[in-house]
């Protein structure tokens, strides 16, 4: 049986999780719309690998993000920054979401929606979200669980993200050409993959700890 602060720990990380869930929630929403959309008008669409994968990222990030925030179940305790640091992840992660997947009533007067073009047109806000997505994710357990020490930091799981968010600043300060872009663009995303399937390997809270 749980002990009474254990059991006031656990309330308030319900109370503070329904607005992180609805963030989480409205962005995966917003996601199967949009994929669904896209699908439905694929005939009049031109194809983008790129685009395609960068949306098939997003579905493993969010559950991924939802599952981890059990390990803040037992966080000792919550301030006002806190709470808006813990969200502030989930906020960011919803806004990539729709610069990806604009609302498609935008292009009524054009003959087609092309991904690729759309991309480009938002790729430097696009990737600087991401790196500020992954700052947070860096901050997150020192901020709420670990504190601020040096093991906080230099482990092989801080190693992987710290290689992730150097791809993603490259990404955001870079202005390509059309080709160095699919180039450069496709081995971020790849080092993106890696680093996720790196981090779900190796750290795998359940529910029930």
């Amino acid at each position: 049986m749980a002990q009474p602060d254990e059991k006031g720990k656990g309330e308030v990380f319900n109370y503070l999780g329904v607005v992180t869930s609805i963030i989480l929630g409205l962005g995966i929403g917003r996601l199967l719309t949009g994929c669904a959309r896209l699908i439905q008008a694929r005939d009049f669409i031109p194809f983008s690998a790129l685009y395609v994968w960068w949306l098939v990222l997003l579905f493993p990030l969010y559950v991924t993000y939802w599952w981890t925030f059990w390990d803040f179940r037992i966080q000792a305790r919550w301030t006002f920054l806190s709470f808006f640091f813990l969200v502030s992840g989930p906020i960011a992660l919803y806004l990539i979401t729709v610069l990806l997947l604009p609302d498609f009533n935008a292009y009524e007067q054009q003959v087609v929606f092309k991904p690729i073009e759309h991309y480009t047109n938002i790729r430097n806000w696009f990737f600087g979200l991401f790196a500020m997505l992954q700052v947070w994710g860096i901050l997150l357990s020192p901020c709420l669980k670990t504190g601020f020490k040096q093991s906080s930091f230099l482990d092989s799981y801080k190693y992987a993200q710290y290689m992730l968010l150097a791809a993603l600043i490259v990404g955001t300060l870079s202005s390509p050409s059309a080709k160095s872009m699919l180039v450069l663009d496709s081995s971020i995303l790849v080092i993106f993959w890696f680093v996720l399937l790196y981090l779900l390997s190796v750290h795998r809270p359940t529910l029930s700890e």
